[in-house]
């Protein structure tokens, strides 16, 4: 298995490199790629400004092996999300 940056491979979650802002935090999403934050606040706010209509998903989880893991995606369009994830705890 190839891990992606501040990605989620499988069943596993790989934490990359500290990003030190939240426009760091926006490049990286809005080059497709996701961001694990430490709080649901935190996500919410880098996918908002990651997303060219400033609009956020509900927040959604992904379930496997007992665990739920809950994010956000920011909107591209009023009814389509980016496939980036906003991960948080």
């Amino acid at each position: 298995n190839k891990m992606a940056p501040h990605g989620i491979i499988p069943d596993n979650v790989y934490v990359g490199p500290k990003l030190n802002s939240k426009s760091a935090a926006a490049s990286v999403l809005k080059a497709g790629n996701s961001v694990f934050a430490i709080s649901s606040g935190y996500a919410y706010d880098a996918c908002k400004s990651a997303s060219p209509i400033s609009t956020v998903s509900s927040k959604q989880k992904h379930s496997g092996g007992g665990k739920n893991y809950y994010h956000y995606h920011p909107m591209i369009k009023k009814n389509s999300q980016s496939k980036a994830h906003c991960w948080f705890v």
